[in-house]
Parts: C-alpha cells; structure tokens; sequence
C-alpha cells in the first residue's frame, strides 16, 4: 500500500496555524475518484451542516458513519490514532468524574475504548469535549486531592504518552513540542483529565476542521476511480462525435437542400458527452444514483477479504485433527490392518498484509442511508441536468448561427 505525503492547507486559525502546515499522510492507491478542488468544495458545501460531533454521536448514516469515518482514517489517512486518542480522553474524564470507576480500570482501557469504535452498541453517543459544548466539572487543577494521583490512573496516562505523544511512537499525534512538554511536565505532579484537555482540542479541531471537511467531499462521489476514467471516455468520445457530426453538415451540405434545422442531429449526442463529462467531474453516475447506491470502497472489498479469510482460518483451524480411516481390499473385504489419512491438511497460509487491489468498474454497491447524502446526490443530479440543458442551448445556438456552404 503506497503512502504519499501532502502539505496540510493552511486554516486562517494563527493559534492552529503552526500545526497545520505539518504534513500528512494519504493512501495514494486507494482507486477513491478523482476530485478537482472546486468538485471537493462544492461537495463540502453540499454537506455543510455535517459536524464531527453529529458523526460521532451516531446521528449520521452509511456512507457518513462513524465506522465509514473510522475506516476513511484508517486506509485513507492514515491517522486513526486522532479518533482514538478522542475516543479515550473522553472515556477516561468519565471514569476520573466518577471516583468509583477508578480501581476497576486498568491500563488496557486505552485499546478497550479504542475496540468500543467496532462494538454494535448504540456507542457512537461519545461525550464531545469543545468550545461549544460544556464539560462535566471537575476539581480545579489548583484544588486537586489524592484521587488525581493514584497509582493506576498515573500508570494508564504514561501509557497514553507513550502510544501517543513520544515521538517515533507508531500512534504519535501532530502535536507541536512545546504542547507535549507541557503536557508532561503536568503530569509529574496530577493526573487531572484537564491536562489532557489541550491536546483534545488540538485533535479535535484537527478532525473537524482539516480531515472531516475531505472526508465528507469523498463521501458523496457514487463510483470508483476505474468507472470515472470510463465516463470521463466516453463523455469526450460523445462530444468529439457531436462536434464532427454538426461540423460535416454545417461544411458539406449546402442550402436549401439541407435546413439548419437537421443539425440538432448533433445536440443530443452533444448533451450526452457533456453531462457524462460533468458527471465524471463530481465522481457521479446517474445509473448508481437511481438505485440510491454507492460503489464500495477498495477498503471496504479489503474488510470483506479479511473477514472472509478470518473465517477461512477458522474452519482450517478445525480440521487441524485430520480424520483417519482403515484400508480394505475392495476384491474380498479383507483388513490389512493399515491406516491412511482420508485427506491430506490443509495447507497453511501465512498471515500478511492485504494490499488495496483495484476494484472492479462495475463493483458491489450498498444502499445510502444517510439522508444529507441523498438530498447532495439530488443536488448534483439537478446540477448535472441543469449543466446539460444550458449547454445544449448555447451549442444550438452556436450551430444555428454559422452559415453553410454556398452553392
């Protein structure tokens, strides 16, 4: 799997200023369409009213989930550990508000609350810590008592800095240094969740305001970069045909025997090259739209490989005892008294990496359910539609007013 790095954009935040120009990491052979910056700010626009908290408290719906959330940071890019670290801040302010949850955790609840991201409990209620939500109150840091130091809460935070913050960690976060000492230096003496608080609002207004905006613009095309190069061919062989069609009649066919009017021949192949050529634009098809469907992600073909290939392990796993069974002379039924093998075992197969492979053109689909996707997808639908009518017009207007060939 091919990583590349990009330039994070520049935010006109200057207190996030700093942090934003690191780079990021991106998937480049995920086969996800081709976006051109405008198709990704129109689709932002489109999904405008989308927040990181609506998504993380499962008010959102398939292909904007926060499994499909998850999944995006995962194979696209690469940054789940911001998710994570979100996932855990709130779940340990919770434990610390409530005294008596604390002798049952343990250091493990770090990837405990991460594994709650895959659990089907209606979880996705995940407390969010911002700006414009209040916090539980909690004991200023000035009037902290033992609570704040006991012997597994410091245990489970030195384990936090060192999954997330030490630098060349596999989880480490885009933190600036001075924020990470801080951070650490705090934590020689209290263990407060306010500690903490900072580098929440660092990630979390990464996500919100960096990643959440690219996820919702790849959220909305409905096919696969294999399928967009094929309309975005076909579009342009339809309108290279409209063009010489009308061009032929306009230079070859002399008046009166030919009236302008036939050159409207032309203005329906037109209109088709046009809006397959927009529709490719946005990483639309009207076909996947009507069944109100989008194609699956390479990621998501990927999950269902791992899935099936888990199982596959589990049914090789148990015909590890291969059965045994006597041999007869087939002549008269007499017994040897040796023994075989019925069939040999299956060979192992060793576990790896799955590489993302190029999907199908016409690869699986699943329902949208989210209903912010599907009123976009009408919106680029009618965007589409609009875009084919006033092309038309002008291209017969400019056929119309070119004269043909005298006589």
């Amino acid at each position: 799997m091919a990583i590349r790095e990009e330039k994070m954009p520049r935010t006109h935040h200057s207190e996030h200023g700093s942090s934003r120009r690191k780079r990021r990491r991106v998937v480049a052979d995920d086969y996800l369409a081709s976006l051109h910056p405008w198709a990704q700010k129109l689709n932002v626009r489109r999904m405008g009213g989308i927040t990181l908290a609506e998504i993380l408290s499962g008010k959102t719906c398939s292909p904007i989930s926060l499994p499909d959330f998850e999944l995006y940071l995962v194979y696209r890019e690469v940054s789940i550990e911001q998710l994570q670290f979100i996932v855990w801040f709130n779940d340990y302010r919770q434990r610390v508000g409530n005294p008596g949850m604390i002798r049952n955790a343990s250091i493990s609840s770090i990837s405990s609350a991460a594994n709650s991201l895959h659990s089907k409990r209606p979880a996705w209620s995940i407390p969010v810590v911002s700006d414009a939500i209040p916090i539980s109150p909690l004991p200023p840091l000035s009037k902290v008592d033992s609570t704040f130091n006991d012997v597994e809460l410091r245990k489970e935070c030195m384990h936090v800095i060192s999954t997330f913050l030490v630098p060349g960690s596999p989880k480490e976060l885009l933190l600036e240094a001075d924020l990470r000492e801080r951070l650490i230096k705090g934590l020689e003496t209290s263990c407060h969740p306010d500690l903490f608080l900072p580098v929440y609002k660092e990630v979390y207004f990464s996500l919100e305001n960096d990643t959440l905006p690219r996820f919702l613009a790849y959220s909305l095309p409905n096919i696969n970069l294999p399928k967009q190069v094929l309309w975005y061919i076909t579009g342009i062989l339809f309108f290279i045909t409209s063009v010489a069609i009308a061009a032929l009649m306009i230079a070859f066919i002399p008046p009166p025997r030919l009236n302008r009017a036939w050159r409207l021949f032309s203005v329906p192949i037109f209109h088709m090259g046009v809006t397959a050529i927009y529709a490719s634009f946005q990483g639309f098809c009207s076909q996947v739209f009507a069944r109100d469907a989008v194609q699956l992600h390479t990621w998501e073909l990927r999950q269902v490989d791992e899935e099936a290939e888990a199982y596959v392990g589990r049914v090789r796993s148990a015909m590890r005892e291969v059965p045994m069974g006597l041999v007869f002379n087939s002549a008269d039924g007499s017994y040897s008294g040796e023994v075989k093998a019925i069939s040999g075992a299956p060979p192992r197969r060793e576990q790896g990496a799955v590489a993302l492979v190029r999907p199908p053109m016409f690869g699986p689909e699943r329902v949208v359910q989210d209903p912010h996707v599907l009123r976009a997808h009408r919106q680029i639908m009618n965007g589409i539609l609009s875009v084919g009518f006033v092309s038309d017009i002008l291209f017969s207007a400019i056929i119309f007013s070119i004269p043909g060939r005298s006589t």
